[in-house]
């Protein structure tokens, strides 16, 4: 058990890991420890396929896990409804780490388990709108995919997962070095992403058409044109924006108006 201000953590059982990062389930007490909360917790880890990585690289590598924390924290500020909070964080130790609440399941388990319509528009409105906020800050997600979108006991969606996140402000930008490995997920990277390595707020558009693509398998005829148009090969022949996005799924879906949050 560790101490983080005024609480206690205690790491419970593994939830998952990615290349970089490994997420418990954590026990969270007040000081006399009379109280208690659940939480979900992220370290800072390398995998094994990293040991033979450079100091320098390494060093960098827990830069962006501190940028991750910095951004998620910014977004979330000015959209809770759609990007996930982090509660709290320590990045001064040997083991990094923050404190998420949480989530019930990821996107991807609530593909696997059946959605109902209000889900599946609840899901798409909530990825949608969280994209707009993110780029309207001036950032790229560059790895939206399911398991990168929770699902909250209370019914909402959010996003999370900012590891590989793209400042465009190049006066804000912390992250000036080149990433090292692998970008993005598999299934989910636009063309020019692939070929290139070239990101953009269309290949982020690219992305949700494939989370839109996985969430209604059997589209309708006017679902499956925003998918294609959220496919095309070329980004200039996509949405422009995340805004024109959700103006015709709304229009797909039959509702009139959802405020951009």
């Amino acid at each position: 058990m560790d101490q983080c201000v005024n609480y206690f953590l205690n790491d419970k059982k593994e939830l998952g890991r990615g290349s970089f990062g490994k997420v418990y389930k954590c026990e969270v007490y007040n000081l006399t420890k009379t109280h208690k909360k659940i939480f979900a917790r992220k370290y800072f880890s390398l995998c094994p396929e990293f040991d033979n990585t450079q100091a320098k690289e390494i060093a960098d590598l827990r830069q962006r896990f501190n940028v991750e924390i910095k951004t998620q924290c910014s977004l979330n500020s000015k959209n809770h409804k759609c990007i996930a909070p982090i509660v709290m964080f320590n990045t001064n130790g040997e083991h990094p780490y923050f404190v998420m609440e949480l989530a019930e399941k990821s996107l991807l388990d609530a593909i696997n388990d059946g959605m109902s319509e209000q889900e599946k528009q609840k899901a798409i409105t909530s990825i949608i709108n969280g994209v707009l906020t993110i780029h309207d800050n001036h950032y790229l997600h560059r790895d939206l995919n399911p398991k990168n979108i929770l699902k909250y006991k209370d019914g909402t969606f959010k996003i999370t997962d900012f590891g590989l996140v793209k400042d465009l402000n190049t006066l804000r930008a912390e992250i000036k070095t080149k990433f090292v490995g692998g970008m993005g997920t598999d299934g989910y990277m636009a063309p020019e992403v692939n070929d290139n390595g070239i990101f953009s707020v269309q290949s982020d558009i690219y992305s949700i058409g494939k989370i839109i693509s996985r969430i209604y398998p059997k589209p309708t005829q006017k679902i499956r044109t925003i998918i294609s148009k959220c496919h095309a090969y070329f980004p200039e022949d996509r949405y422009k924006n995340a805004a024109e996005l959700m103006d015709e799924y709304l229009l797909a879906i039959n509702v009139k108006e959802i405020a951009h949050v």
